[in-house]
Formats: structure tokens, C-alpha cells, sequence
């Protein structure tokens, strides 16, 4: 029984921080995305604007975005796994 408990115990602390690490990212990303006021639209006379750079992509992030929750997911658990083990080993004084 005491094993189950842990079991559920570790799976549930798992999963809460892997929703907690997921729920970062668009905060994340929307401090990434933001981009300061150019420094002569704040000060000094108007500039000529630049040039216009295109950037191609293939305009499917949604990979990239299940790529990088995959590998945070699996270091989480492996995280979990290894603090589990070093707070149960056998020699370890209980408190």
C-alpha cells in the first residue's frame, strides 16, 4: 500500500510541475516577442527606415513547440526520479 501511495504521490508531483513549467512558456515567450521602442523614435531626429528583411520559415512551430515540451516533460520526470531515489535510499536517516 505504502509503495501505491508513493507511486500516485511522485506521478502527481510529476505532472504538477510539468503543468507549471508549461504554463511558463507563453509568459515566456511573450516577454521573447516583446521588443523595446527604437532608440531614435524615443530620441533625437527621425531616421530613414531600414531596410525590409524577409524571413522564410516553414510556418509550422507547432513541432518545435511539441520537441521542446517532450524533452522538458522527460527531464522532469528523470529530475523526480533521481530526487525520489536520493530522499528513499536505504541508508538515508529518516526524519
Amino acid at each position: 500500500m505504502n509503495g501505491t501511495r508513493r507511486l500516485t504521490r511522485t506521478a502527481a508531483t510529476t505532472v504538477l510541475i510539468t503543468m507549471i513549467v508549461a504554463s511558463c512558456w507563453p509568459a515566456t515567450a511573450g516577454t521573447a516577442a516583446a521588443r523595446p521602442i527604437p532608440l531614435p523614435a524615443r530620441f533625437g531626429p527621425p531616421t530613414p527606415p531600414a531596410p525590409v528583411t524577409v524571413i522564410t520559415h516553414s510556418n509550422s512551430p507547432w513541432w518545435t513547440f511539441l520537441i521542446v515540451a517532450m524533452t522538458a516533460s522527460a527531464l522532469t520526470l528523470i529530475a523526480t526520479a533521481a530526487l525520489v531515489r536520493l530522499r528513499h535510499r536505504p541508508g538515508a536517516r529518516q526524519a
